[in-house]
């Protein structure tokens, strides 16, 4: 077999007449798989897409720009819920008043 420089690994098999099988890597990418402007990366038998920030999934196929949103409000929410527990908490104690009395 001649060697174009697409070979990969071969498989070492068992039988006499065939003593070994190589394969030639295929592109992945070459399809653009990566929806949304993902970048394909090309694995041997495999690929991955890497997503923008609003993408996830295999093929950057699902918007969680939308997730960020909630995530960014529930945690506001939760700040401003400490933050009331807390000056109602500090309101609860007993008053003291610190300056002087003098008796008459």
């Amino acid at each position: 077999a001649e060697n174009t420089g697409l070979w990969i690994s071969c498989a070492w098999l068992t039988l006499p007449s065939v003593p070994f099988r190589c394969e030639k890597d295929v592109d992945e990418c070459a399809s653009e798989p990566c929806m949304n402007g993902g970048f394909c990366i090309n694995y041997v038998n495999s690929f991955e897409c890497v997503c923008d920030i609003n993408f996830s999934g295999i093929y950057c196929q699902m918007d969680v720009s939308d997730f960020y949103v909630y995530l960014f409000l529930g945690l506001w929410q939760n700040l401003f819920q400490l933050v009331s527990y807390l000056i109602i908490r500090l309101d609860d104690e007993p008053e003291i008043e610190w300056g002087l009395h003098v008796d008459d």
